[in-house]
């Protein structure tokens, strides 16, 4: 059951676009925003066009609650915090250079 699924799944070029779409939300890494700049110059005329346009329909998605209804923004901001939370509770603790996300989410917020 499933097999056609399961394969695509098992294939490594799959799970590698899979894995950039979802990386490329990452918009507080400096680094993984001037991979996504640069694969945007370097492919949007060429045949690989797709996978960087999806690139950026991702980025495009995960940002979109800040422009609805000030519920859904609190509601998945919320959402956010507790994610980040959960990482730093997980691995951050430790990590004498990661801040607590309290710190400094008001200012992330402005931008």
């Amino acid at each position: 059951e499933f097999s056609l699924l399961r394969e695509t799944i098992d294939n490594e070029q799959f799970r590698s676009v899979i894995s950039d779409l979802i990386l490329c939300t990452d918009i507080a890494s400096q680094e993984r925003r001037d991979l996504c700049k640069k694969r945007w110059k370097t492919t949007i005329c060429s045949a690989d066009a797709s996978s960087t346009v999806a690139d950026h329909i991702m980025q495009v998605a995960d940002v979109s609650h800040t422009m609805q209804h000030f519920d859904t923004f609190l509601k998945w901001n919320e959402r956010l915090y507790r994610e980040i939370l959960a990482v730093y509770e997980y691995s951050g603790k430790d990590n004498p250079t990661r801040a607590h996300p309290s710190e400094n989410w008001y200012k992330s917020q402005l931008g």
